[in-house]
């Protein structure tokens, strides 16, 4: 402990005691401890708060990147053409979407990613040779929130075959 002989500003002599340290009995600027010192309770306040938000402000952004790459996942429809004539103008429904695929040639493959609104299957239609159009129904389930690949195995105006291999 330290007793230190300080001159005011009316130039009167005082004597203080000092710590070593700054709000031991009196602050840095002079201030009795008994006198508040918000700066000093608002300071220690943010010392014992800052840990506890710091690891709530990480796991909120966490949780928010987890979500984000978790809900980007595409669901993507594939249509093969397994036949042996080509498919013209093929477009892909789902609930609350539809892609146009365009042609598809004997033995050729299109895909894209779709989004569905709501429970849905998919549902493809193409242009037969004929020049009639052709809509044919896939026997599978997703709704929102699946991700993965569901492919669709067409020849001769039929689904022939449907690989669903989508997850949640």
């Amino acid at each position: 402990m330290l007793f230190l002989l300080t001159r005011g500003r009316d130039d009167t002599c005082r004597t203080s005691c000092y710590h070593g340290f700054p709000g031991a009995d009196e602050t840095s600027s002079g201030q009795s401890i008994d006198a508040p010192n918000r700066m000093t309770e608002r300071n220690r306040l943010l010392r014992q708060l800052g840990a506890p938000v710091a690891a709530a402000a990480l796991l909120l952004a966490a949780m928010a990147t987890f979500a984000i790459f978790y809900f980007s996942r595409p669901l993507v429809i594939a249509v093969r053409n397994i036949g042996t004539q080509d498919m013209h103008r093929v477009i892909v429904f789902v609930t609350g979407d539809s892609q146009p695929l365009g042609d598809i040639g004997a033995g050729d493959e299109a895909t894209t990613p779709v989004t569905p609104t709501g429970d849905s299957h998919v549902e493809i239609e193409w242009t037969e040779p004929t020049g009639k159009r052709a809509r044919q129904t896939a026997g599978c389930y997703f709704g929102p929130g699946f991700s993965g690949r569901i492919e669709v195995h067409v020849a001769d105006g039929k689904i022939r075959a449907i690989v669903d291999d989508t997850d949640i």
